[in-house]
């Protein structure tokens, strides 16, 4: 009998939820590094699946219809939402002699992990491989290359959640009702895509 807002996932039998546009996001993401001229572009994917994942891969197969480019499946990669997990996974994708030439990441912290290995393993950025992450966090924009990355509101995300908190208290609502608010999403131009 608590009134709850959920943030950022969407839990089973959630009532109100306050989300990013994570759709809009992969698709802006993946639509940058089409138009930057990548034709084989792998995802950086939480290998847990929720809800901002999944709504993220849509976007990433939704920009690749509306441009009429082949989706492989292969092109995504499950990993640990991590710099460590994704350095390996990118370096393991290299061993294999997979052919790529952008990489959509789930986060940041990811296109950093990815960003390294390439380095790592003498491919340049952006010139071999494009790059963009999600999130917009600080070390995104003062890494080596500055990454491309889809920024999120988070004052929006705060001011909206905690009006629509006040909003169910002063009501008495007790019971969750199901609406769902979803804060917009850009795209944040930088070098590597």
């Amino acid at each position: 009998k608590i009134p709850v807002v959920h943030i950022d996932r969407r839990p089973e039998h959630a009532g109100t939820l306050i989300i990013s546009d994570n759709e809009m996001g992969g698709f802006l993401a993946t639509e940058a590094l089409i138009k930057d001229g990548c034709k084989d572009i792998l995802m950086l994917s939480d290998k847990n699946y929720y809800s901002t994942t999944r709504n993220r891969y849509k976007g990433y197969v939704d920009a690749h219809k509306k441009y009429s480019l082949p989706l492989n499946e292969g092109n995504v990669i499950k990993t640990d939402v991590s710099y460590a997990s994704s350095y390996d996974a990118i370096k393991k994708v290299i061993a294999d002699g997979k052919k790529f030439d952008g990489i959509f990441c789930n986060n940041d912290m990811m296109a950093l992990g990815a960003l390294q290995a390439l380095k790592d393993s003498g491919i340049s950025v952006p010139e071999k491989c494009k790059i963009v992450g999600f999130d917009d966090i600080t070390l995104s924009e003062i890494c080596d290359p500055p990454i491309t990355t889809i920024q999120q509101d988070t004052d929006m995300f705060g001011k909206k959640s905690v009006e629509t908190l006040l909003n169910l208290i002063e009501n008495n609502e007790t019971k969750n009702k199901n609406d769902i608010y979803v804060i917009p999403v850009k795209l944040v131009k930088r070098t590597t895509a």
